[in-house]
């Protein structure tokens, strides 16, 4: 099974964010844009598990979310991966929290033997992926401009989440497996 770990993005703010970036699809139509119900911050990708393993990621992660306290975090600006991914960052408080956090997740996680992509996290929803066309400098303009507004929405990350993600035809469908709470 394909699973990923990270916080999830809370209905309101999906709300809030949804309605402002639903009219980019036509005005930007050669990306393709993730729906609002994908949008979350990965903080660990293992990518494929075994199932019978999956007792044991719950269990780390427990652990982990024990540990950490809430995170405070805000809407930040637009930015893009090359020219694949446009996202909008998400500001963390107190400052690197969430690397620093998501840094000791993937530590913990290899040294129980899973296959996770080492990667510095770097706080951020990925709004939509190249499709027909490239994410160029002109549509980050374009979404940040619009997003402007919503700069400094706050919200509080109360839960860790781990996912297992569906792919096939169409967006990756996501399947909560765990959820515990910050803080113990």
């Amino acid at each position: 099974m394909r699973l990923f770990v990270g916080l999830a993005v809370p209905a309101s703010v999906r709300s809030e964010l949804g309605s402002v970036t639903g009219p980019l699809d036509v005005e930007l139509p050669q990306l393709r844009w993730t729906p609002p119900s994908g949008w979350h911050l990965t903080l660990a990708f293992l990518g494929e598990v075994e199932a019978d393993r999956l007792g044991e990621v719950r269990t780390l992660v427990a652990e982990l979310a024990a540990e950490q306290q809430p995170v405070h975090l805000s809407l930040g600006p637009a930015g893009r991966f090359g020219s694949r991914a446009l996202w909008i960052g998400v500001d963390d408080r107190p400052p690197g929290a969430l690397v620093e956090f998501g840094a000791r997740l993937q530590t913990r996680l290899v040294g129980a033997g899973l296959p996770v992509r080492a990667q510095k996290v770097v706080p951020h929803l990925t709004l939509a992926r190249s499709g027909r066309g490239e994410v160029d400098a002109a549509a980050v303009a374009r979404v940040e401009q619009r997003l402007q507004p919503l700069h400094g929405l706050r919200w509080t990350a109360a839960q860790l989440t781990v996912w297992r993600s569906h792919l096939g035809t169409g967006a990756p469908r996501y399947e909560v497996v765990a959820a515990p709470v910050l803080g113990g």
